[in-house]
């Protein structure tokens, strides 16, 4: 599992972390054990990488369900 940082859409707040058996640069992104989820709302944009801040890119939410969400480039 890799741990995963999503923030803002300006990419300047982190919101909420997360963790992925995807490779971070898939087209697709499916995360699990959102924290919190509160801040995460399904077709907003977001920035989303690693969680040392690093291979962060614009994503759409595009699924979210209780504590998974999908993120789209």
């Amino acid at each position: 599992m890799t741990d995963v940082l999503i923030k803002n859409e300006a990419g300047i707040i982190p919101l909420a972390t997360a963790m992925t058996l995807d490779s971070i640069d898939s087209q697709s992104l499916r995360v699990t054990n959102i924290d919190p989820i509160n801040f995460i709302v399904l077709g907003r944009d977001y920035v989303v990488g690693l969680d040392n801040n690093t291979r962060m890119m614009q994503r759409t939410c595009v699924s979210l369900r209780e504590n998974t969400a999908t993120f789209a480039k």
